[in-house]
């Protein structure tokens, strides 16, 4: 594989890596978990995340409208679960706020806080500049109640992300820390199954499958409200 340094739409996928005929090449391995029978990168490219840090993609991908549409597609499988009084929400590694940009375009809610949790810091001030909340934050490591209160936010949205943290249930867990009683948290995850024909792939890090899933109340604390699936990932709806 040859790692690309804008990703690329192809064979119905979103590569950061693709195979070339290059002489030597990167050899990606993946392991499987005998206890929570999850697929894994491993190990996980280091430079990964810093390469995150950095990347100014998304500033230039978004500003053609036809790349909104899976968003918005995104956002109308979640926008029924976001509770009637919210007024304040959290976007969680959110590149520049598609969905805050979405929520607040299409009104419904009197909000009070719309805040994006961002990786990268161009992200964050574009974010800014148009007028949201915006915090350079790590879930991995930062600490999530400088941001907001225990028992605080009224819904949560963590898409196309729980694949590329270090922990994906410890990250879930942080995040249910500052959502209300009755709050909820709506995240995507890439799976795997037998009706699952896409291949396992180095740009997304981790694959979880149905036992993950059914230990999730268990281990979070909390409710599944809603769980869908497409042909590679989970979309997910859990309660505090």
């Amino acid at each position: 594989m040859t790692d690309l340094k804008e990703p690329l739409q192809v064979f119905g996928g979103y590569f950061n890596q693709i195979p070339t005929l290059q002489v030597p090449s990167i050899v990606f391995c993946f392991d499987f978990c005998e206890g929570c029978e999850s697929i894994f990168l491993s190990p996980v490219p280091s430079r990964l995340k810093e390469s995150y840090r950095t990347t100014d993609h998304y500033i230039r991908k978004m500003q053609s409208p036809a790349e909104w549409r899976d968003y918005e597609e995104i956002y109308g499988s979640f926008v029924r679960w976001i509770p009637k009084d919210a007024t304040i929400m959290i976007d969680a590694a959110c590149g520049i706020g598609q969905y805050l940009h979405l929520v607040r375009k299409r009104g419904g809610h009197e909000w009070k806080r719309l805040i994006g949790l961002e990786l990268a810091e161009k992200y964050v001030e574009h974010m800014r500049a148009e007028g949201f909340e915006a915090h350079a934050f790590d879930i991995d490591t930062d600490d999530i109640g400088k941001i907001a209160p225990p028992d605080s936010v009224d819904f949560i949205c963590f898409c196309e992300a729980f694949e590329h943290v270090d922990r994906p249930l410890d990250a879930l867990r942080k995040l249910l820390t500052v959502l209300r009683p009755g709050g909820r948290l709506f995240f995507t995850a890439q799976r795997y199954g037998r009706d699952v024909q896409a291949a396992v792939r180095p740009g997304e890090p981790i694959y979880i499958g149905e036992k993950v899933m059914n230990e999730l109340p268990r281990r979070l604390n909390c409710r599944i409200l809603d769980a869908t699936t497409s042909g590679t990932r989970y979309y997910v709806v859990l309660e505090k």
